[in-house]
C-alpha cells in the first residue's frame, strides 16, 4: 500500500489515472493504493455479487449491487475519506456518477471487505473502516479474511449505536439481518474445498 506525495482535492482524485489498474481509496488529499485482488478475492467478491443480486431481485427491491467502484463518502477526525469496499449493496437511487465513480449520497445498507494479508491493510480494515462505517450507520459490514478462514458480520444497532459482531467458521450459515433468507455459508463463502 502506497499513498501520494502530493495532496488532492476530492474533485482530483475523482478524475485521477495514473494509466495503471490500480485502485485507489481517497484519505483527506492522500491517494491510498489498494492491493491488487488476488484470484481468490475476485473469485469471493464476484460470489457474493451474485448471491447479493439474486436476493434483490427475488424481493424486487429497488437496490443495486457495485464490486469495487462504488464510493462511500466517510469522515474520519474531520477529514474526508472515500472508500471502496469490494462489494456493496445500496439504494439504486443513492449512487451519484462523478467522472466515472459512484459516490454514494447516503450510506450503503451493507459493505462487504475482504481481508488482504499485511498488518495495515488489516488494520484498515478491521479498526478504521468499523469506525467509519459504524460512524455513518452502514447497517451490515462484513469482514471476509481468507487469512483466518473466518466471515466476521457486523451488525449496526441503532439504539445502541454500536456494531455488534458475529463471527462464521465452515460449515456455519451465514445469518444477515439485511437478507435473513440468503442461504450460504462460511466456506462457501471462503471458496474452501474440501
Amino acid at each position: 500500500m502506497t499513498t501520494t506525495k502530493s495532496r488532492l482535492n476530492l474533485e482530483e482524485y475523482l478524475t485521477y489515472d495514473d494509466g495503471t489498474d490500480s485502485r485507489y481509496e481517497f484519505d483527506d488529499g492522500e491517494l491510498v493504493e489498494m492491493p491488487p485482488a488476488i484470484r481468490l478475492h475476485r473469485k469471493i467478491a464476484k460470489f457474493l455479487e451474485k448471491c447479493f443480486e439474486r436476493e434483490i431481485e427475488r424481493l424486487r427491491q429497488n437496490r443495486e449491487v457495485g464490486r469495487g467502484k462504488v464510493g462511500v463518502r466517510t469522515k474520519r477526525r474531520g477529514r474526508v475519506v472515500v472508500r471502496l469496499p469490494d462489494v456493496i449493496v445500496f439504494e439504486g437511487e443513492t449512487a451519484q456518477d462523478l467522472k466515472g465513480v459512484d459516490i454514494l449520497e447516503s450510506p450503503p445498507i451493507i459493505a462487504v471487505e475482504i481481508v488482504s494479508s499485511g498488518s495495515k491493510n488489516r488494520k484498515r480494515d478491521y479498526e478504521l473502516k468499523r469506525q467509519e462505517y459504524q460512524e455513518l450507520e452502514i447497517a451490515e459490514y462484513w469482514l471476509v479474511d481468507p487469512e483466518k478462514q473466518k466471515v466476521t458480520i457486523l451488525m449496526f444497532d441503532k439504539a445502541a449505536q454500536f456494531y455488534e459482531q458475529q463471527e462464521f467458521r465452515g460449515e456455519m450459515a451465514i445469518e444477515s439481518s439485511i437478507y435473513p433468507e440468503l442461504r450460504i455459508t462460511a466456506k462457501q463463502i471462503l471458496m474452501l474445498s474440501d
